[in-house]
């Protein structure tokens, strides 16, 4: 069954008095070392706990950080996109007979493509616009100058940059929750061995189960504490517009 962060949240919770109270109550960890948690078993334990507590916080941290880059991805895009928009209407209005300078400046219509694939088109415009005399001449009638078309590039540059950015934030947050995951299954089978023993041990004595925090719960976890999931992490949405 799939974490939630919630269910994490009450792990952690629950494991830290565990481990906490068998540690620190004389009683307790007496009675543990029969069946082999001594000390060192305890602190082998905590070890696992820190480090699932740890990387719980980190994923959110990742996560938190590709979100951010994720929301700045779009803004870029949108931006130099209304700014190509522009340049794009000026040109196909001078270009209307002229098919094939048309295809060299990638000047395609209706098409939803991938940022990837805009960021190409849109180079493509630039370069091709940029580099023919004829065409930024032609251009500069709609007060369409070299400087705009250098800048709208560098909108370009800017957002291939930031693209490739959030890309690296995305793989780091998969793998710091694939490294929470792994910690987490650590944490579920020394917990696991610590209630079996528990209650072999301490079965006749409920007030130490309850330090441990293992009796059983009076009532139940209500079903919707048990199926709250953890809220979607945006991504950037690879068809969001037609081609300029």
């Amino acid at each position: 069954m799939k974490r939630t962060k919630r269910s994490m949240s009450h792990k952690l919770v629950m494991s830290k008095v565990a481990i906490g109270n068998a540690q620190k109550d004389v009683q307790l960890s007496e009675s543990l070392k029969e069946l082999g948690f001594d000390e060192a078993k305890l602190a082998m334990g905590q070890e696992i706990y820190n480090r699932a507590e740890f990387l719980f916080q980190e994923q959110k941290r990742k996560y938190a950080d590709q979100y951010a880059a994720t929301q700045e991805v779009k803004s870029a895009w949108l931006e130099a996109r209304e700014e190509l928009k522009k340049y794009v209407t000026a040109a196909r209005m001078l270009l209307l007979n002229e098919s094939s300078l048309s295809k060299s400046l990638g000047l395609t219509r209706g098409e939803r493509v991938s940022i990837s694939s805009w960021i190409t088109r849109a180079r493509l415009f630039y370069n091709t616009a940029l580099g023919d005399p004829d065409v930024l001449s032609q251009l500069q009638g709609f007060a369409v100058t070299r400087e705009k078309l250098e800048a709208g590039l560098a909108l370009v540059d800017h957002l291939e940059e930031i693209y490739s950015m959030q890309k690296i934030k995305k793989s780091e947050a998969q793998q710091a929750t694939r490294d929470q995951e792994a910690a987490f299954a650590g944490l579920d089978r020394f917990m696991s061995q610590l209630r079996k023993v528990a209650r072999v041990l301490l079965g006749d004595k409920p007030e130490y189960l309850e330090k441990l925090g293992f009796l059983e719960r009076s009532t139940p976890i209500r079903k919707e504490d048990e199926e709250e999931s953890e809220a979607p992490v945006a991504e950037v949405e690879e068809n969001l517009e037609p081609a300029a």
